[in-house]
């Protein structure tokens, strides 16, 4: 896959780097500088200025491609997917799959309550009642109903990235806690950091190129360059600031089977069957997800009617 070939180019520029021997495997004038660590080729060692390069830090620090390497990489990953059988999901995380707040943003009986009872709380494979000090003593987080569940089933048809404008350590945080065993996101996280300057998300950091790309997320306006891959999540928040003595096995949540990711779920299931229909013969190089998102998000507007 793409970011095989990343991790694989990495470690040759680390290897020449070391040996400080550019000159005599990689000829400056002939190297068309697919790698960059700031200002400086990751092959030849040349200083190089791109009026546009790929940022890539989410899978290491300072790591960029030139616009034509990206290109190679998206193709890349694109037969690499149709191989498979499988398209890419990128994930929010606030709001989406989870939800975070501070302890101070809630009322002193309520953070008196959730902190009393932390440690008896455990981990539920489905994540109904699973809540964490894991990323900060003053943050506690609670996972969507049928969350571990979503993620076990979408990675069955997708690959799958986390993207979050939330700072960077907080997003492997939660990407810990989401995938312990780091089965679904490694070296897929992207945070703050990997956003625009205008504080956009950009499917241009993705190594799968934008016709295989699926998103999930609550926000339409993070996403304004490409909303025609967008499904727009119901909102989920758990926590409330209301002033008074919360009741755990009380508290109104989402349902498991009937919930936002269990519905959403059933959506991916149809792009992906409508995607990879052999009924239909279609030029592989034409196809594109966006339609049929479109197709299927035009048909649930319908039934909703």
């Amino acid at each position: 896959m793409a970011l095989e070939l990343v991790k694989a180019m990495d470690a040759k520029c680390m290897i020449k780097d070391k040996r400080q021997d550019f000159g005599s495997s990689f000829n400056q004038r002939t190297c068309n500088h697919p790698i960059l660590y700031k200002d400086s080729c990751g092959l030849c060692g040349r200083n190089v200025c791109f009026s546009y390069a790929v940022p890539l830090s989410y899978i290491r620090r300072d790591l960029m491609v030139s616009a034509n390497e990206m290109s190679e990489l998206h193709n890349h990953e694109w037969n690499n997917l149709l191989l498979k059988k499988k398209l890419c999901l990128v994930l929010d995380l606030d709001f989406t799959l989870l939800h975070s707040i501070r302890s101070d943003h809630l009322s002193s009986n309520e953070r008196a309550y959730f902190f009393s009872i932390m440690d008896t709380l455990k981990d539920n494979p489905n994540g109904t009642r699973f809540m964490s000090k894991f990323y900060s003593a003053n943050m506690l987080t609670k996972l969507r109903p049928y969350v571990r569940s979503f993620l076990k089933e979408a990675s069955k048809m997708f690959d799958m990235y986390i993207y979050t404008k939330g700072e960077r350590c907080y997003a492997l945080a939660m990407a810990q806690l989401l995938d312990p065993e780091g089965k679904y996101f490694k070296d897929k996280v992207l945070s703050k950091e990997n956003c625009t300057r205008d504080g956009q998300k950009s499917l241009g950091v993705v190594l799968a190129p934008a016709k295989a790309v699926v998103v999930l997320d609550d926000t339409l306006d993070a996403w304004k360059r490409h909303k025609d891959n967008l499904i727009v999540m119901k909102k989920y928040q758990y926590f409330s600031t209301a002033s008074h003595v919360v009741n755990i096995e009380t508290m109104e949540d989402e349902s498991e089977t009937e919930g936002e990711l269990a519905r959403v779920l059933q959506k991916l299931k149809k792009v992906h069957h409508m995607f990879f229909n052999p009924e239909i013969e279609v030029d592989a190089q034409r196809l594109d997800v966006k339609q049929v998102l479109k197709k299927v998000q035009n048909e649930a507007s319908e039934d909703s009617r």
